[in-house]
């Protein structure tokens, strides 16, 4: 699978336990991979959306490695991107968003 496939397929929840492990080395290697249709971050993103977190479990410990790089890489407050009089949520905002929600779901179980 290319990274875009992966993207897409964990984005759905499909094949957890089998692309999970693809993921985050396709992560460790670029932790703001995209894909060829998304944004940077966008695999990350897809693998840490709530729907997926109790697939992912097993591999936590290498997911919020993975999630503190990119918050480091990241404008957290990036400001809204205006379109057509229209304004947006940065896409680095949203990334930075969702990854947080993550470590802090996990930091609540321990």
């Amino acid at each position: 699978f290319a990274p875009e496939d992966v993207r897409v397929l964990v984005g759905q929840g499909i094949g957890l336990p089998h692309l999970v492990p693809l993921a985050l080395v396709i992560l460790e290697r670029e932790p703001l991979e995209a894909g060829t249709m998304a944004l940077p971050g966008a695999l990350l993103s897809a693998l840490v959306r709530p729907a997926n977190w109790a697939g992912i479990e097993g591999w936590s410990t290498r997911i919020e490695t993975v999630c503190r790089t990119v918050l480091a890489q990241i404008e957290a407050d990036a400001p809204d991107i205006e379109i057509s009089g229209r304004a947006y949520p940065a896409p680095d905002r949203v990334t930075a968003a969702e990854i947080t929600a993550y470590i802090n779901r996990r930091s609540h179980k321990h």
